[in-house]
């Protein structure tokens, strides 16, 4: 499969993301026929969701929420072919992963050494998980425990909404897991 699929920056509407997919790839060929089809599914999506997208920023939670909201008979569509919709356009908005394959017991230094302490605490086992992404922020930022501030956090919370792109709500949530853990 091609991968000339172009991705959506951080904070661009659906038509901008629409317009760059009609113009990359050269028309004729499968990367262009592929580009050219997802922008005509973006526009359909905000169509049907009846949301302007001159003006609607390209978001990966909007898209899941209509998904999960609606079946395919909705729109007279085999579920096969709505799966293929919800993936193609989804492929456009999810960015690449910041590191595949990537786990906590994986990392080396300080917040490796953070995490075994936790381990040995009587934090839950599922907040120390939580605060994973944390960890390998504050590692890839070289930033050090003792140069931690609340701006780190504001800055955690933005990597997530941009970066990551994950719901507001999740990034959120991430970062008052990271305040609570930093705690």
């Amino acid at each position: 499969m091609n991968k000339m699929v172009t991705k959506a920056a951080p904070l661009e509407t659906f038509q901008v993301v629409a317009d760059r997919l009609f113009v990359t790839g050269e028309p004729g060929t499968a990367v262009g026929n592929k580009n050219a089809r997802i922008a005509r599914r973006l526009i359909w999506f905000c169509r049907m969701a009846n949301l302007p997208p001159e003006t609607t920023p390209a978001s990966v939670g909007t898209m899941m929420k209509f998904f999960d909201a609606n079946r395919p008979a909705t729109f007279n569509l085999s579920p096969g072919t709505y799966a293929v919709y919800r993936s193609e356009m989804l492929s456009v908005l999810k960015p690449e992963p910041v590191q595949k394959g990537r786990y906590i017991l994986q990392m080396q230094g300080v917040y490796r050494e953070v995490h075994d302490l936790t381990v040995k605490s009587d934090l839950p086992e599922q907040f120390r998980w939580r605060c994973a992404p944390l960890l390998w922020y504050l590692h890839d930022n070289s930033i050090l425990p003792r140069d931690i501030a609340d701006d780190t956090l504001i800055k955690y919370y933005q990597f997530n909404l941009e970066v990551v792109r994950v719901p507001e709500d999740q990034a959120r949530r991430r970062a008052q897991d990271g305040a609570k853990f930093i705690s």
